[in-house]
C-alpha cells in the first residue's frame, strides 16, 4: 500500500494513521495531508482545512457538478483548483461539448490533471490574466464558463484572490478586444483595399546597425526633446504618428512615421505629411490614411498576421508583424525588424495623468479645442480624458508581460519623469544612459528602406475579394455576433443572428465591389 501511494503522489514519506494511509506535503507555508475517506476514497486537507469531503468526496463532486447552471453553451470550462479533481469526470458528462481546463495553485495535484490542459497561479494576477488570455484568445474566452471549487477559497485564500482577479481582467480584456474587432473590422478591411489600390511603388525594410528611438506622445516625451536633438544623427528615429506634431514643432524630422490606427481620427496625425518633406510612412495594412497621402508619400505597408489581408502575403514582400492592440507594441516589432542594437522608447507613459494626456502640440487636441465653449469647456474635456481606460490597461499589461528575450536591449527613457507604472523587463533609464549608449554611434545615415514596384495590384485586390466572398467570411467580419450565435441556447435566436450577419456581410461586399471594382 505504501509503495502504491508513493507512486501515485511522488512524495517522500508516508505514515500509518489507522484506519487511513496518510502523506503530508509542504509548499508555500501550506501543509497538504492526503488520506483515505470513510468511503475508502482518497481525500486531503490543506492546513487541516478539508479540500474534499472526509466522508465521500466522489458524492460531493457529483453534487457539485449537478449544481452547475449555465445560461449559454460553453465551449470551454475552467475550474479553479479542483484538488484531486473528482468533479472533472462529472463535468465532462454534464457538458460533453466543452473542453475542461484547470487552474492550479500548486503542482502537488498534477497527478490528477486527467489530461486536462492546465495553467498555474504562481506569481500575480497579471500572470494569470496573460496565461488565460494566451490559452483561450478573446473569442474562446467569451465562451468559457469559470467555476470555483468552493473549498479552494478557504484552503488557499491568497492564491484564490489573485486567480479570480486575473480571470476578471482576462475577461475584461477579451470583451474589449472582441468588441473592437467587431466594430472596426469593416473599416480595417476597407482600409486594406484602399491602401493596395493607391500603391504603385512601396518600401520594404532591411536591417541597419544603429539604435532605434521610438517616440510616443506621452507627456514624458517633452523632457527628452533636447537630448533627441543633440543625438539626432546617431539614431534611427521612428515617430508614432501621434508624436509627429511634437517633433516637427521642435524642428526634429523623424526618419519614419508609424501609423496603425484604423479609425478616421488617426488621419489628424498624418495631415502634416503633406506639409513637410517626404518622410517615409510605415502603415499597418488596416490603418487609415488619406488617398492623396498614400499616392504622394513613400509607403511601407505592414501585413498583420491573422488578418484577412494576410492572404496576399505570398504575392508581395510587405513586412509582417503580429496583431497588437497598441501602435507602440507594433513599433517594437518594427524596431526588431530594423535593428539588433538598442531600442529606446520616449513618451511611453501608458498612464492617466493630470491635465493633458499627451505632449503638445497634439493634432487631436487642436481639433477638439475648436469645439470648446462655455458649456463644453476645455477644462471639462480634459477632466473627462483623465478617466481610467481599459485599453490603456491592456497596453500597459502587454509591455509589462514581455518575456526577457523580447525585451532585450529595450529601454524606456525619460528625464527623471515620475512614471506611475513599472514595465518589468523593459527597464527605465535616464538621459545619461541614453547619451552614453548613442555616443558610440557614428553620424552616417543608414537607409533601411528599399524601393519596390507593385506590379500585381489588381491580382491582390481580386484575392482579397475572393476571401470576403467565401461562406465563412461573415464570422470574421463580426466575431462578436459569431460568439453570440455559438453561445445561444435558443435556436430561433441563433437563426435571427445568422440572418443579421449574412445581411451585414452582403451589404459590406456590395460596398467593396462598388468602390473598388466598378
Amino acid at each position: 500500500m505504501t509503495a502504491t501511494l508513493n507512486s501515485v503522489f511522488s512524495i517522500n514519506s508516508t505514515t500509518v494513521m489507522q484506519p487511513y494511509w496518510t502523506a503530508s506535503i509542504f509548499f508555500a507555508m501550506h501543509k497538504i495531508d492526503f488520506f483515505y475517506s470513510k468511503s475508502n476514497v482518497l481525500t486531503c486537507t490543506v492546513d487541516s482545512i478539508p479540500l474534499h469531503s472526509k466522508y465521500d468526496p466522489i458524492r460531493e463532486a457529483e453534487q457539485f457538478s449537478a449544481s452547475v447552471k449555465c445560461d449559454f453553451i460553453p465551449s470551454s470550462i475552467l475550474i479553479v483548483e479542483p484538488g484531486i479533481g473528482y468533479c472533472i469526470e462529472f463535468l465532462k458528462k454534464t457538458f460533453p461539448q466543452s473542453t475542461i481546463y484547470i487552474l492550479r495553485f500548486t503542482h502537488e495535484f498534477d497527478k490528477f490533471n486527467n489530461t486536462c490542459p492546465t495553467i498555474y497561479c504562481e506569481k500575480d494576477a497579471l500572470e494569470v490574466e496573460n496565461e488565460i488570455f494566451n490559452l483561450f484568445g478573446e473569442e474562446k474566452l467569451c465562451q468559457t464558463l469559470f467555476l470555483a471549487w468552493r473549498a479552494s477559497n478557504s484552503c488557499f485564500p491568497e492564491k484564490n484572490t489573485i486567480a479570480w482577479e486575473g480571470i476578471k481582467q482576462a475577461i475584461s480584456k477579451g470583451n474589449s478586444i472582441l468588441a473592437t474587432r467587431s466594430f472596426f473590422s469593416k473599416r480595417w478591411l476597407y482600409n486594406s483595399f484602399k491602401i493596395i489600390e493607391n500603391l504603385d511603388n512601396y518600401l520594404i525594410l532591411r536591417k541597419i546597425s544603429k539604435p532605434v528611438v521610438i517616440t510616443a506622445s506621452g507627456p514624458s516625451l517633452q523632457g527628452m526633446i533636447c537630448q533627441i536633438k543633440a543625438s539626432r544623427k546617431k539614431m534611427f528615429l521612428l515617430a508614432l504618428s501621434s508624436s509627429l506634431s511634437v517633433l516637427l514643432y521642435n524642428g526634429i524630422i523623424p526618419d519614419a512615421i508609424l501609423s496603425t490606427d484604423g479609425g478616421y481620427f488617426a488621419s489628424n496625425h498624418l495631415k502634416k505629411l503633406s506639409q513637410t518633406k517626404n518622410i517615409p510612412l510605415i502603415i499597418g495594412i488596416e490603418g487609415y490614411c488619406f488617398s492623396h497621402i498614400l499616392k504622394k508619400s513613400n509607403i511601407c505597408p505592414l501585413l498583420i498576421n491573422d488578418s484577412v489581408a494576410q492572404s496576399v502575403k505570398s504575392k508581395c514582400n510587405f513586412p509582417t508583424v503580429d496583431p497588437n492592440g497598441t501602435v507602440s507594441g507594433t513599433a517594437l516589432q518594427v524596431a526588431r525588424l530594423l535593428t539588433d542594437s538598442f531600442i529606446f522608447f520616449c513618451g511611453l507613459d501608458l498612464e492617466i495623468g493630470k491635465g493633458f494626456q499627451h505632449s503638445s502640440p497634439n493634432e487631436n487636441e487642436l481639433q477638439n479645442s475648436l469645439h470648446d465653449n462655455r458649456l463644453r469647456s476645455q477644462e471639462n474635456r480634459i477632466v473627462s480624458s483623465m478617466k481610467a481606460s481599459i485599453s490603456l490597461d491592456i497596453y500597459r499589461n502587454w509591455f509589462s508581460s514581455l518575456p526577457i528575450d523580447m525585451a532585450k536591449n529595450v529601454f524606456r527613457v525619460s528625464d527623471n519623469y515620475p512614471f506611475k507604472n513599472n514595465l518589468k523587463n523593459i527597464k527605465d533609464v535616464g538621459k545619461a544612459f541614453f547619451k552614453s549608449a548613442l555616443s558610440k554611434e557614428n553620424d552616417k545615415f543608414e537607409n533601411p528602406f528599399e524601393k519596390s514596384v507593385l506590379k500585381n495590384k489588381k491580382e491582390l485586390l481580386n484575392d482579397l475579394l475572393k476571401i470576403i466572398t467565401t461562406d465563412d467570411f461573415c464570422y470574421k467580419l463580426n466575431p462578436l455576433k459569431k460568439v453570440q450565435i455559438e453561445k445561444s441556447l435558443d435556436e430561433n435566436r441563433r437563426n435571427m443572428l445568422r440572418n443579421e450577419l449574412y445581411e451585414e456581410t452582403t451589404q459590406f461586399i456590395n460596398k467593396i465591389k462598388e468602390r473598388f471594382f466598378h
